[in-house]
């Protein structure tokens, strides 16, 4: 993939110079300003194949589930929301043969770039993602997975290595290794029914003696509001 799609998203960062990068995540695509609608996806039409069942989440409900300023710790900075398709894309752009974004049934995304040691921080020295995207059905959620994880570990992909899986949703990898032009990278990407979700730790922040245990904080923490919104608590 060459081109980016004309971004929906808002960008929070100090006037320094930007990494290029990426997650679940890059700073590749050009700015947009958000306006009234910004939020409304263009994929909002999708609907489930004929063969599918309708999943229980839908686009309102990403906002509850990715990391945002109420959620954050002490020292944490939000730096960036992207939402919609260019959210979609920010995995796998980079990647020429990258055919995850052209799968069926895409119906929004949303995802957060957090900084650790001031505003802007994330773009300078890596930081925390929080993604999400959901699908019209759980079994084109379950196609797209398939496909996201494979290209995160091929070797024309980010070729990142699989060491594990989080403990949430009905299917999941944890991936280790040099990705998104990152040195260090710690991702865990998992699916809830007709949702796909990913968490990482980028940069810097990847290589810390604390590093697992607080993106491990932020997985549970997705997790427990993707129950939640489930449930409908």
């Amino acid at each position: 993939m060459t081109d980016s799609p004309t971004p929906t998203r808002i960008r929070i960062r100090a006037s320094r110079p930007v990494r290029a990068l990426l997650v679940v995540v890059l700073a590749g695509c050009s700015q947009a300003p958000p306006s009234a609608t910004a939020e409304q996806s263009p994929s909002e039409l999708a609907t489930a194949s004929p063969s599918s069942t309708p999943g229980p989440f839908g686009s309102a409900d990403l906002v509850r589930i990715v990391l945002s300023e109420e959620h954050l710790e002490s020292g944490m900075t939000l730096d960036d929301l992207t939402w919609g398709l260019d959210a979609l894309v920010q995995p796998v752009f980079m990647l020429e043969k990258s055919t995850f974004s052209a799968q069926p049934g895409f119906v929004d995304a949303r995802m957060t770039r957090i900084g650790t040691t001031g505003p802007g921080s994330y773009w300078e020295v890596g930081g925390y993602v929080t993604w999400t995207v959901v699908y019209a059905s759980a079994t084109e959620a379950e196609a797209a997975f398939d496909v996201l994880v494979a290209e995160h570990e091929s070797e024309e992909g980010w070729a990142m290595e699989r060491v594990g899986s989080p403990p949430y949703g009905d299917q999941g990898v944890s991936l280790d290794g040099a990705a998104y032009t990152w040195d260090a990278v710690l991702l865990h990407i998992w699916r809830e029914d007709n949702l796909l979700l990913a968490a990482g730790a980028f940069g810097v922040t990847a290589t810390l003696d604390n590093a697992e245990v607080r993106l491990g904080s932020i997985v549970e923490g997705m997790a427990a509001r993707t129950n939640e919104v489930r449930t409908g608590g």
